[in-house]
């Protein structure tokens, strides 16, 4: 009988680093051997570390985790809260009535429809603003490059 966390199925051999150096506690990640790995694989090994060391830091052992006495407790999203403390204030709803407008226009002209994997993007930056707009793939609207500071490195991107 297997616990809510199995070591062995969790933590594969990576690379011949995997289990045998978790357990031992040498693998973090700020080690070049660590940063050696493909993105994917650290972050399979820092989500088994956290659940391993359980949600609240303190460490629990394989052992534990098979007996179910694992320190692991999801907390629950509240999204009513999420809701009244950001997406319904009013600065957001009018951000948001912009951005559905915005994708309305471009409907109206027909370089959008439902399902076709395009954002309407904001030239501008600025969601208030409906003047320049123009269509990009998802992909390419969702996600910026950053500076250190977690800033657009280009505004008006």
């Amino acid at each position: 009988m297997s616990g809510p966390f199995d070591p062995p199925k969790i933590i594969p051999n990576i690379k011949g680093l995997g289990r045998k150096i978790l357990d031992r506690g040498s693998i973090r990640p700020d080690t070049k051997a660590f940063r050696g790995l493909p993105k994917k694989e650290q972050m399979r090994i820092i989500d088994a570390l956290d659940r391993m060391r359980g949600v609240d830091g303190s460490k629990s052992t394989a052992k534990d985790a098979k007996r179910g006495k694992t320190t692991l407790a999801k907390k629950k999203r509240n999204y009513r809260k999420e809701y009244t403390n950001y997406q319904g204030s009013a600065e957001q709803i009018k951000r948001r009535s912009n951005r559905n407008k915005a994708r309305r226009i471009m409907a109206n002209k027909g370089k959008v429809k439902k399902g076709d994997g395009k954002d309407v993007h904001h030239t501008t930056g600025n969601p208030m603003n409906n003047k320049k707009l123009s269509v990009k793939p998802k992909s390419q609207n969702r996600s910026f490059a950053r500076t250190k500071t977690a800033r657009k490195k280009n505004p008006r991107a």
